[in-house]
């Protein structure tokens, strides 16, 4: 049978040890596949007894697959149920479809792998058995991260403002092992207290490079001329690249100039703010209706050709990159 990521922690509360079962786990999420897997054997080992684990990789089986059916074979004298984790791989499908057919009753054997497509005869066979469980890990949208994310902030008893829940579900979710990292460093950074503001989740989750591209970013959209030679020396020291540097500050004009056209396309300035995708933070949004207010079309235009032939000579090599950045983008902050 199939089950799906958000029925997975419902099925395994209802997992029974003693049943002598099988589950194959897959998807692209490596993080997800990884967590559940530790949930299963949660489930049957609650002791946490090493030895009543035993892993497979494909390797191994393929090397010597009469080694695995040797396994599931053998009684354990001190352990009431066990648990059989193999790596799966194409290479090794037969030997493993021959190893479900007798589970005994002590034992639970989860397959772990990545993507399988619909033709996978292992997936096909799990999908199909009326007590197998195929459970799929895919990437989740951002509703379902963001659901998630809440769901954990309050089983802490943490209340985040909308522009940490937003920023949060906007760059976490790749790999649910990766988000739930991050969220546990937050949770340990709050400690006792139970709020969470935009501003700590930035400086916890965002890296020195990732803030100091912001900095540059928001000093040329705004003209500020001190905070940009501050931002640029910073950057230089920290070794940056000229070209993602200039690359950052020509997409921030790229959005600028599409808000513009909207705004002149009948659209109001809020309206149009609101329309942006991805979507601005609160935080955010006066930031960049200020920078709006001092960039005409025409402006916003020569910006960007400014920029383009910057990231080309810096690309070129024939002059100095890190000049090339500085002087194009205190050309644009001066208004020259």
């Amino acid at each position: 049978m199939k089950i799906y990521s958000n029925q997975a922690d419902n099925f395994i509360r209802n997992l029974k040890p003693g049943n002598g079962t099988a589950v194959l786990i897959y998807g692209p999420d490596a993080g997800a596949v990884k967590d559940f897997r530790q949930k299963f054997i949660s489930k049957i080992i609650p002791d946490k007894d090493a030895m009543a684990v035993r892993e497979f990789t494909s390797d191994a089986i393929k090397d010597d697959p009469a080694s695995l059916l040797d396994e599931i074979a053998a009684r354990s004298f001190f352990a009431e149920s066990r648990v059989i984790v193999i790596d799966f791989a194409a290479t090794i499908a037969e030997p493993v479809m021959q190893a479900l057919e007798n589970i005994p009753d002590d034992l639970l054997i989860i397959i772990t792998a990545a993507e399988l497509g619909k033709e996978s005869k292992l997936r096909k066979f799990f999908e199909a058995h009326k007590t197998f469980a195929a459970l799929p890990c895919y990437k989740e949208d951002e509703r379902s991260i963001r659901a998630a994310i809440a769901q954990k902030f309050r089983d802490a008893g943490v209340k985040a403002d909308a522009d940490a829940m937003n920023f949060l579900s906007s760059n976490l979710g790749e790999d649910k092992g990766i988000t739930n990292n991050e969220l546990e460093k937050i949770l340990l950074y709050l400690g006792e207290q139970k709020s969470l503001a935009y501003e700590e989740v930035l400086e916890l989750l965002a890296d020195s490079s990732e803030l100091t591209l912001n900095d540059i970013t928001s000093s040329v959209a705004l003209r500020d001329l001190k905070k940009l030679e501050k931002s640029l020396t910073r950057a230089f020291a920290e070794h940056m690249n000229a070209v993602p540097i200039l690359r950052s500050v020509a997409w921030q004009f790229q959005r600028l100039a599409s808000a513009r056209m909207m705004a002149q396309n009948g659209m109001g300035i809020d309206s149009a703010l609101q329309a942006m995708r991805p979507p601005l933070y609160a935080k955010q949004l006066d930031q960049f209706k200020a920078a709006l207010n001092k960039w005409n079309a025409p402006q916003l235009k020569k910006a960007l050709a400014v920029i383009t032939t910057a990231e080309l000579d810096a690309k070129a090599g024939a002059l100095d990159s890190d000049m090339v950045c500085r002087n194009a983008l205190l050309k644009l902050a001066v208004g020259s």
